[in-house]
């Protein structure tokens, strides 16, 4: 951890707010006129107000976009009206979703269909037509059998099955002409899974920093708190953290770590169980730590990372968590899932303030790296070469 204040990003962009022009130019640099409004559809299995990655990075873009382009309209047709009995059921729910989506696609006149879940594109190819399909983005936020492989032991049966079912789904959104990735390593995951060497547009994950969590308050009195947020323990790495913390506590008894977006887990000295809750409820968690663990074991991004720097809170991660989203200013990438490791470096934060201090101002101010403005702007650009070449 060097050079941590001097490597503050100084060339933030413009955020969403100011007024960003993405309108092409003409050779004379005059901006072309605006072209015609459009109706965009998005299809999701859950609600924005949900508090799943794909659902807030949804969210973002609904605001984000008309700031940009003001006469669109953007529809969200969510399947599931949150996380229920029926949308757990893995499998099932995919063809109750599949369906569903493919009959919306069917009855909208949207010009440009972007689908968030690319196991559920079969249903478009029943339902929708050849007109829907051409005009249909496939969004990617994870490939391959990885992501279900994880949900569960290693070598569980109904893992496997999962991976299996979930992978023959994917497979069937590959023909489909147009493809958005959320980070590079998603590319390389669907050609490493898929054999898929087409053109993939690459669009990061953003969140919107004009809600950002409240920052950390760093109070010293407080007994030194580790806060891990997810909603599948085994793939989000829950396990690790429990252990880490075990580990701290024999340097620092009073530590303890929160956790939340899972049920809770059996009563354990120093874990609080606050369950799943509402999304609004989760930045308070952010703002009662002072360090972010996450050993997940799979990412295809990391969006709760982004949270928990917003918030100010130093980031130990696991190496899942794809190259760029945390830096050596940022926090700890740690390599596996030994224990011991995250444990070295909780009790490191917890024995130097001014260490946990320095970076947490750091991300504070770093964050706005992964604001709206950059990714509303290239989705606006996207969706107009879309249009452009159905017509």
């Amino acid at each position: 951890m060097t050079d941590i204040d001097s490597d503050i990003h100084s060339d933030i962009h413009s955020d969403v707010d100011g007024d960003v022009d993405v309108r092409p130019r003409t050779a004379g640099g005059e901006a072309e006129l605006p072209r015609p409004d459009l109706d965009l559809l998005m299809l999701t299995r859950r609600p924005v107000h949900d508090h799943g990655g794909v659902e807030r990075v949804v969210r973002g873009l609904t605001e984000a976009i008309p700031r940009l382009r003001p006469g669109w309209t953007i529809e969200v047709a969510a399947v599931f009206r949150g996380a229920g009995r029926l949308e757990g059921f893995d499998g099932l729910s995919d063809v109750v979703s599949a369906l569903r989506m493919g009959w919306t696609a069917r009855r909208s006149r949207a010009d440009v269909i972007l689908v968030h879940c690319p196991e559920c594109v079969w249903g478009l190819r029943l339902f929708a037509g050849r007109r829907a399909l051409e005009r249909t983005v496939v969004v990617w936020h994870g490939a391959g059998p990885v992501p279900y492989l994880v949900l569960r032991p290693e070598g569980d049966r109904l893992a496997r099955g999962l991976a299996w079912f979930r992978t023959s789904e994917e497979r069937l959104a590959l023909p489909l002409r147009r493809h958005v990735a959320v980070h590079q390593v998603v590319v390389e995951e669907l050609a490493a899974a898929y054999d898929h060497h087409g053109d993939v547009d690459v669009i990061p994950n953003a969140m919107d920093l004009r809600g950002r969590p409240p920052v950390r308050s760093g109070a010293a009195t407080r007994p030194f708190t580790v806060a891990w947020v997810g909603q599948a323990d085994l793939r989000k790495g829950l396990d690790v953290a429990l252990d880490a913390v075990r580990r701290l506590r024999t340097h620092v008894p009073e530590a303890r770590l929160l956790v939340a977006g899972v049920p809770a887990g059996p009563a354990e000295p120093g874990v609080e169980w606050l369950g799943v809750l509402p999304p609004e409820q989760v930045p308070q968690v952010y703002a009662a730590a002072d360090v972010f663990c996450f050993p997940t074991r799979y990412e295809s991004y990391g969006l709760v990372v982004v949270e928990a720097m917003a918030a100010g809170l130093p980031v130990v991660v696991s190496d899942a968590v794809p190259a760029g989203i945390v830096t050596p200013a940022n926090g700890w990438v740690v390599p596996g899932h030994d224990a011991s490791r995250y444990a070295e470096v909780l009790v490191r934060l917890a024995e130097d303030q001014d260490l946990l201090d320095t970076v947490s101002r750091h991300n504070v101010v770093d964050v706005e790296r992964f604001s709206l403005a950059a990714a509303a702007a290239s989705w606006v650009e996207l969706v107009e070469r879309v249009v452009g070449e159905a017509r």
